[in-house]
């Protein structure tokens, strides 16, 4: 029996939770490896989508947005950006959801009054400790044994089998009197569940004002933090303003801090959304990004758009730089790299220079037939013409 993923359900919930109820169907015998592994690789999200119906890389990003944390990376999108996950897609990594668990007593008991059962919500920051809509302390230990939710305490099946006769259902809400963890949670469910991705140049320079505008009557150890965020946001702004390439990777890694800044400068995650989305005239739906995945480049980005009424992709390069025809430049660096491609190969000069370790190409990934998926996407189904 083919189970529906929850909403905001982690990925390590549905696959321990799907094995639980069909533990004697041998139809899911794949599930069992995976119930076992801490993490996610790609193929194995693959197979999980697959098992969903949401097949190729549309699937994959459907997943990655939903129910992993990797919404909070990848929700926030500078312009030059036409793939959700960038390179995820094609590339072989075992990061994705790999946090340890943590549950809301009261969204347990919400959850059985509704359902007639719970499952583990996907943590969006490890730093998270309190519930978004109830404002409950997260426990991340068994309320009975002390035992933590991961592979080195309790597994994800206490949720279903509870622990020692009792069910996590009995466990004490304790009230939350962090505020900043609350805003916290707020901010990360906020910007996630944007219907539109988040403007990475707007987002800068929203957060750049608030912070000037709260300096102007700040001081002591909050007027300190101010300015070191704006000296840092500063810096960013700048960056932006001036530089020209479309290096698709080079704004990764400051972007769940902008959602931490975010709950330290704003109080509603709501106003911060309309500040950075103010210059924006065609806002990008979530969905629209995710059937593409970037198939090589730094400077300049190539990308792959799936198409699933035909089984083919179109590659396309929106925004080429001039950087790339420079040696010291990411692209230039890789181009004078031998590379070996699955079919033909041409001889590589062997002249100063050229003495580097040499690429296999990989084949890209297989691009499923699915018109029921295109139709969703909203592409023309094919007329079966008359006999």
């Amino acid at each position: 029996m083919r189970l529906q993923i929850q909403p905001d359900e982690s990925l390590g919930s549905y696959v321990r939770r799907t094995l639980f109820l069909n533990r004697y169907d041998a139809n899911f015998g794949a599930f069992k490896f995976l119930a076992a592994r801490p993490g996610f690789t790609n193929s194995e999200i693959n197979l999980i989508a697959e098992s969903l119906g949401w097949p190729g890389c549309y699937g994959f990003n459907r997943l990655l947005h939903h129910h992993t944390p990797m919404a909070a990376h990848f929700v926030i999108k500078y312009f030059q950006e036409a793939a959700y996950s960038g390179k995820a897609y094609g590339e072989c990594r075992s990061h994705f959801d790999v946090w340890d668990a943590s549950f809301c007593p009261d969204c347990v008991r919400e959850d059985l009054f509704k359902l007639g059962f719970s499952y583990w919500r996907r943590l969006l920051n490890p730093s998270i400790t309190a519930c978004h809509r109830h404002n409950t302390v997260l426990l991340d230990r068994c309320p009975f044994c002390g035992k933590t939710f991961n592979c080195r305490g309790h597994s994800m099946d206490v949720m279903w089998t509870g622990c020692g006769g009792r069910h996590l259902r009995e466990a004490i809400s304790v009230p939350n009197q962090d505020y900043h963890a609350l805003k916290l949670a707020k901010a990360f469910q906020g910007v996630c569940s944007s219907p539109y991705y988040v403007p990475y140049e707007g987002t800068i320079r929203a957060l750049y004002a608030k912070t000037q505008f709260l300096l102007s009557f700040s001081s002591g150890e909050r007027a300190v933090e101010l300015q070191a965020l704006s000296k840092t946001l500063g810096a960013r702004l700048k960056w932006i303003e001036s530089e020209d390439s479309n290096d698709a990777c080079r704004f990764a890694q400051l972007r769940y801090r902008l959602i931490e800044i975010i709950a330290t400068v704003y109080e509603s995650v709501t106003d911060f959304l309309v500040d950075a989305s103010f210059d924006e005239q065609r806002p990008r739906i979530i969905s629209t990004l995710w059937s593409t995945y970037q198939a090589g480049g730094m400077n300049s980005a190539h990308y792959v758009e799936e198409d699933y009424l035909y089984g083919i992709g179109r590659w396309f390069c929106p925004y080429p730089s001039s950087q790339s025809e420079l040696d010291r430049s990411h692209d230039g660096y890789t181009r004078r790299r031998p590379k070996i491609y699955p079919c033909c190969n041409f001889p590589h000069p062997k002249g100063k220079g050229q003495r580097l370790c040499s690429i296999t190409v990989k084949p890209l990934p297989a691009i499923p037939v699915q018109p029921a998926q295109a139709k969703a996407l909203g592409l023309a189904t094919p007329q079966i013409p008359a006999d």
